[in-house]
């Protein structure tokens, strides 16, 4: 027996996680413009806070989009702290923005820690789940998933670079690119 999935609540978990993303891509920008320091950190905490929460939202939703002939259940100390690497992932993304000088490695050091954020999210919600016997997975799978992770990360991070270096304020589909991008990082894994 193969697993099914609900394709509308599959649907619903990508679209969140990329409305997400394209909202922490504006707050970045913004965060990144920002004249004083203080200001940039509030804005930098918008964006993280909302990339995390759509991370944590896309997974969740996807669990609950799986058909199994049991009901799942979470543990919810474990759901709550599955949401710091994703709050991770928020803040490389901020990082990445406030940059005045970003060298290639910075930019895939960047891309790494968020990448591996957002795997560390996936795997931290897994454990969240209460099955017994505990799930087992296939080292290829760990790998592939950060490679995938890795590789949007710093496609995504670029795209937000380049919205950056325009003096206007990005355009509506120009934040959209970069959101998708983000969520297909934090959803491509899955």
């Amino acid at each position: 027996m193969g697993l099914e999935h609900q394709p509308l609540l599959v649907s619903l978990s990508v679209l969140a996680v990329c409305l997400s993303a394209v909202t922490a891509s504006a707050l970045a920008i913004r965060a990144g413009r920002a004249p004083r320091p203080s200001t940039r950190r509030l804005w930098g905490l918008g964006a993280a806070l909302s990339l995390a929460a759509g991370i944590c939202s896309m997974h969740f939703i996807g669990m609950v989009a799986v058909q199994l002939p049991f009901v799942l259940l979470f543990e919810p100390g474990l759901i709550a702290l599955s949401f710091l690497p994703a709050l991770g992932a928020g803040l490389g993304l901020v990082w990445v923005s406030t940059q005045s000088r970003m060298t290639r490695p910075l930019e895939w050091a960047a891309a790494a820690l968020s990448a591996g954020a957002i795997v560390a999210m996936h795997y931290s919600g897994m454990t969240a789940v209460t099955l017994t016997p505990r799930p087992i997975y296939a080292d290829w799978s760990f790998w592939l998933a950060g490679l995938v992770a890795f590789f949007t990360c710093l496609l995504a991070f670029r795209f937000l670079r380049s919205a950056m270096a325009s003096a206007q304020t990005p355009h509506w589909s120009r934040l959209l690119v970069i959101g998708v991008t983000l969520g297909l990082a934090a959803s491509g894994m899955h």
